[in-house]
């Protein structure tokens, strides 16, 4: 599904979904609200034509830019686009864009071993002459075009940051500054392997198999230098290399493509099957310096799609997890394991009392506001408390602490988070009274003990959850809970200890016989808000008020 990524202040990032035709401005009418003062209120349209998307830029004020270029009119976009609107930047993300590499095949030749000695011989630079030196208008003229097609393809190298595109792009500007018959671009996979990630053969389009030279490989990644031989046949240092006279390469020019820290990520080569003399060492020179653009755009493409990727993994965590813990896991400090396992846990179930019979007395469209609104403001809390969302249960939901993040202060946590939710609960309901609707209370239980926690479900859909009897007993707690009420079990009111010794409104509960659960639970009661006001015989007056209210 075609999206867009946008990216939002502190580092964090939104992922947007397309539909065939998307407006984008600051304006609240547009399909993508950019809340960014130098974006027009209608800026510009994504849409998909007759199979392919392309941007149209709506006469903004201040324009709009696709990978450095501004945009006249419509344009066609595609995967890993780079767009800015204002000072916001967007990535377009279609992964249906992605082509293979080519029909050519790579391999690298199992040589003998080199008989390379020392450091790599090299003669004297040739530099780019000033204009009264030069010996010829002939090679002025060949010296300009070789910096025309160079300074292009140092251009484009710079802004566009989708390797499938950009590395046969580089290969393409090569031929057109070289007299190179193959060249490859080959990628380290990350497992110390070289992979052809860009093919060029001059003038064949059938498929060719084309064997490099381990031995000139192992020199440029060993000694993170550049090679250059004119008749690698009579080469001495590559006399043993079989690869080298198997093939019959003549010239070759070798790269690394070094990272940032100096590190050899991959390498770009260019050999001549015909011509003994096919580059010069000034070749070579300028081969470096599209090496270093490519090498720089090669880590700019994967801090993309590092980028993309940490910005899926934080759309789904984001809907679990607090924003805290978010940060932790998609930084890495923190690491969720796959797969079921046992673990101690405090699990919470919040539930609306009675919301059946309330739902009988609303329109339907009321129905879906309340519940949105109830939702909205209590996982609010849950996350405050760095507890994880499991899921939601109709008018329900539950929340487990301790998993997928370990916590000791998981009880803790827990039973702060369930006072926090009555009082929240509290507060709307005082302003849904000042808007004439109706209150709603709900109960609230928690248990703590052993769970099996993971991710379950299908291969098209997983989520993560916690199974075994500490969920019953909460979510039997839970439907024991008179509206406006926290049962909270002996086992999470023993191991907080600070917490429940600041909650005065609490009471010891009676043994509870709860359905399915063979062993009488110890609990604990917590009412808070206006009901702490009351005498006992009160609040129980009340209680039962609360009960036929919901139940009328």
């Amino acid at each position: 599904m075609p999206k867009l990524i946008v990216q939002l202040s502190g580092g964090r990032f939104r992922e947007l979904e397309l539909e065939r035709t998307n407006s984008l401005g600051r304006h609240p009418d547009q399909d993508i609200q950019v809340m960014d003062p130098l974006v027009s209120k209608e800026h510009l349209v994504v849409e998909q034509l007759a199979g392919e998307w392309y941007l149209r830029d709506l006469d903004s004020r201040n324009g709009t830019w696709v990978n450095g270029e501004r945009v006249k009119g419509r344009v066609r976009i595609q995967n890993n686009d780079r767009i800015k609107v204002g000072t916001t930047h967007l990535v377009f993300i279609n992964r249906g864009d992605r082509k293979p590499t080519g029909d050519h095949t790579v391999t690298i030749g199992n040589s003998l071993e080199s008989s390379i000695q020392g450091s790599l011989y090299r003669e004297s630079a040739e530099e780019f002459l000033p204009v009264d030196l030069m010996p010829s208008i002939d090679a002025l003229k060949r010296d300009y075009e070789k910096l025309r097609l160079a300074s292009r393809l140092h251009r484009e190298v710079a802004f566009d940051v989708r390797l499938d595109v950009l590395l046969p792009r580089v290969l393409d500007h090569l031929f057109g500054l070289f007299k190179a018959d193959r060249g490859v671009i080959l990628l380290d996979d990350g497992q110390g392997n070289l992979q052809p990630r860009a093919i060029k053969v001059r003038g064949k389009e059938e498929q060719e198999s084309i064997q490099l030279s381990q031995t000139i490989l192992n020199k440029v990644l060993s000694e993170r230098a550049a090679v250059l031989t004119r008749d690698a046949q009579m080469d001495d240092r590559f006399q043993r290399a079989q690869s080298v006279i198997i093939q019959g390469i003549r010239s070759t020019m070798c790269v690394p493509l070094l990272a940032r820290d100096s590190s050899v990520m991959g390498v770009i080569h260019l050999d001549s099957l015909v011509v003994a003399n096919a580059f010069t060492e000034k070749d070579l020179g300028m081969l470096q310096a599209v090496a270093l653009q490519a090498a720089i755009a090669i880590e700019n493409s994967r801090l993309v799609e590092r980028i993309e990727r940490e910005a899926v993994t934080r759309q789904k965590l984001e809907k679990m997890l607090s924003p805290n813990l978010v940060e932790k896991v998609v930084s890495g400090d923190v690491r969720i394991q796959r797969g079921g396992e046992m673990r101690e846990v405090v699990v919470m179930f919040a539930d609306i009392r009675a919301f059946s019979q309330i739902v009988e007395k609303m329109p339907p469209n009321d129905v879906l506001g309340l519940l949105n609104e109830y939702f909205e403001v209590l996982v609010d809390v849950i996350f405050e408390f760095d507890g994880t969302l499991d899921k939601f249960l109709g008018d329900g939901l539950m929340a487990i602490w301790g998993a997928p993040v370990a916590d000791p202060l998981a009880a803790d946590k827990a039973l702060r988070c369930a006072i926090a939710m009555q009082q929240t609960i509290n507060r709307f309901n005082a302003l849904r009274r000042l808007d004439g609707k109706m209150p709603i209370w709900a109960g609230i239980g928690l248990d703590r003990g052993e769970a099996v926690v993971g991710y379950t479900g299908s291969t098209r859909t997983m989520s993560y959850t916690a199974i075994g009897p500490t969920v019953n007993i909460a979510s039997r707690l839970c439907a024991a809970a008179r509206p406006g009420e926290c049962l909270v079990s002996d086992a999470v009111w023993q191991t907080a200890p600070e917490t429940a010794s600041a909650t005065p409104e609490a009471t010891r509960h009676p043994a509870l016989a709860l359905k399915g659960i063979t062993v009488p639970v110890e609990a604990w009661s917590i009412i808070v808000g206006d009901l702490l006001s009351m005498s006992t015989a009160e609040r129980d007056a009340e209680m039962l008020t609360r009960r036929d209210y919901v139940s009328e």
